[in-house]
C-alpha cells in the first residue's frame, strides 16, 4: 500500500522591522559621514586652489611695484650705471635754468601713515633716451581696497628758465606731492586686478620704527624689533579675492617683498 507523503511548507523569515530600522540608521551614519568626507575634501581643495591664486596676484602685484622701483634715481641707460656708487648735485631753487643731472638725486621715501604703518612709497627716475630731459615721479599708495600708483611727469625745457624742478615730498589721500611746484602732470592708476580687493599695504624704510610684515592673520603691520637696510625698502601687500562664494571670500593672504636701491642710500 502506497503512502502518500505529506509536505509542509517551507518559512523563509527576513528581517524584522526593528533590525531594519537599525540597518537603516547604519547606513544613514556611514553614508553621512562620507558625504561630510567629501565635503571637507572639495572646501580644503578650494581653500588651496584660491590661495594660490590669490598669492600669485599678490606677488605679480609686488614684482609690477618692484620692477618700476628698479629705475629709482637712474637715468634712461640704467646698464651704463651700474656700479656707479656716487650721485651728481641736484638742481636747486637758484638754478638759472633746470638741468637733468647725469644721475637724478630723487627723494625716495614712505609717508602716508594710517594706523601706525606708511601706506605709501614715492621715488623718481629720469626719461627715457628720446626725452632725457623730462623728470618721471612715482608713488604707489592704498586708496580704498586698491593700490594706485601716481605717475607724476615734469618737462624742465616746457618752463621758463630759472623754475625750479619739483621734488617729490610723499603722498596726500589724493595722491603724489611735490614740493609747491604745480607744473607736475600726474596721473591715477590702479595695480590691482578688480578680481582682488587690497586689505592692507606697508611700506617701510630705514626711516621708519620698524620694517613690514605679515601676521598670522593675513595682515600687514609693523615689526619694531628691527628695520630695514639703508638701501632696502620692505612692501607688505594684502588682499582677498572678491568673487566666489562666501567661504572664498574670507580667506585672506599676504605678501612681503624687499625692494633694494642700488648702489646709494635711502
Amino acid at each position: 500500500m502506497l503512502k502518500t507523503m505529506r509536505s509542509f511548507p517551507i518559512v523563509s523569515r527576513g528581517f524584522s522591522l526593528i533590525e531594519l530600522m537599525v540597518s537603516v540608521t547604519i547606513g544613514l551614519i556611514v553614508a553621512a559621514g562620507a558625504v561630510t568626507l567629501i565635503v571637507a575634501i572639495d572646501r580644503s581643495n578650494s581653500e588651496m586652489i584660491q590661495s594660490t591664486r590669490l598669492t600669485q596676484e599678490l606677488r605679480a602685484l609686488a614684482t609690477v611695484i618692484a620692477d618700476d622701483f628698479k629705475r629709482t634715481r637712474r637715468i634712461n641707460d640704467p646698464v651704463a650705471m651700474v656700479g656707479q656708487g656716487s650721485t651728481k648735485t641736484c638742481p636747486t631753487p637758484t638754478s638759472t635754468k633746470p638741468a637733468t643731472p647725469s644721475q637724478p638725486c630723487y627723494s625716495i621715501g614712505t609717508s602716508l601713515t594710517v594706523s601706525g604703518i606708511d601706506t605709501c612709497l614715492f621715488y623718481g627716475y629720469s626719461g627715457t633716451a628720446s626725452t632725457g630731459s623730462v623728470f618721471n615721479y612715482r608713488a604707489v599708495r592704498l586708496s580704498g581696497s586698491n593700490l594706485v600708483m601716481d605717475q607724476g611727469t615734469y618737462d624742465p625745457n616746457a618752463v621758463a628758465a630759472g623754475t625750479r624742478i619739483p621734488v617729490a615730498t610723499g603722498c596726500t589721500s589724493s595722491g603724489l606731492t611735490v614740493d609747491a611746484n604745480s607744473t607736475l602732470t600726474v596721473a591715477h592708476y590702479p595695480l590691482n586686478s578688480s578680481e582682488v580687493s587690497i586689505s592692507s599695504f606697508c611700506v617701510s624704510s630705514t626711516a621708519d620704527a620698524g620694517t613690514c610684515v605679515a601676521n598670522s592673520a593675513g595682515t600687514c603691520v609693523l615689526d619694531t624689533t628691527m628695520v630695514p637696510a639703508s638701501n632696502e625698502i620692505d612692501i607688505c601687500i594684502a588682499g582677498k579675492l572678491t568673487g566666489g562664494d562666501t567661504y572664498t571670500k574670507t580667506i585672506t593672504r599676504a605678501y612681503v617683498q624687499p625692494l633694494y636701491v642700488r648702489a646709494v642710500a635711502i
